[in-house]
């Protein structure tokens, strides 16, 4: 999802690639939840996502499409996200914690961290400075991400981005194609199973798709 707003006013104005340091360590959220109580339906999940929800609950996605994970539109591209219950994310329990917290989605695991792409296929992160009342002090951004394979995962992450990018320009140009694709987007990426290793799966299926 595209944000249109000034970078400078979001931001330190500084951008940092996985290997380095910025201020974004919050203690470990001691007595803060204030990102979970109020995310709005704003926790927007990409096909890894799904697929380590469905993984670690063992759950479809059909299973979890209206318990947890309803579906929105962001500029023509149909896109799956967490639900609320009680006016907070669904995974937010009665102690103020997360009960996913070790496979939570990629939105959740990069707060207060946000992305800002240089181009079609490349991004930096960057530090959005108004968001996290509870930041202490510096850490080397991949261990925030605390990631497996992240590599991959940075891969994974410019690979879908230019297949949404794709489905969006579709959506300025005609609705028909665009309808098409969406369907084809989410049964391909997100009902459809993934065989092995999720990122060579997810590769082979983004190249039949593009």
């Amino acid at each position: 999802m595209k944000r249109n707003v000034d970078f400078t006013e979001i931001s330190d104005n500084k951008t940092y690639s996985s290997g380095d340091m910025c201020k974004v360590s919050t203690g470990g959220c001691a007595g803060c939840h204030e990102c979970c109580a109020f995310s709005d339906g704003t926790i927007f999940l990409d096909p890894y996502d799904v697929y380590e929800l469905s993984h670690n609950l063992n759950l479809s996605f059909q299973e979890m499409l209206g318990r947890f994970i309803s579906l929105t539109v962001v500029d023509g591209v149909v896109t799956p996200v967490l639900m609320q219950k009680d006016n907070a994310c669904f995974f937010l329990n009665k102690e103020g914690r997360c009960d996913i917290h070790s496979f939570r989605p990629g939105y959740c695991r990069m707060f207060p961290l946000g992305r800002v792409w240089e181009s079609e296929d490349s991004f930096k992160y960057f530090v959005q400075v108004h968001e996290c009342p509870n930041i202490q002090s510096k850490i080397k951004i991949k261990s925030w991400l605390n990631i497996e394979k992240l590599k991959d995962y940075e891969e994974f992450v410019v690979e879908w981005h230019k297949l949404t990018v794709k489905i969006r320009e579709a959506y300025t140009q005609d609705s028909t194609i665009c309808n098409r694709l969406n369907t084809q987007m989410l049964e391909t990426f997100f009902v459809d199973s993934y065989i092995g290793d999720f990122y060579e799966s997810f590769k082979q299926k983004a190249t039949k798709f593009m």
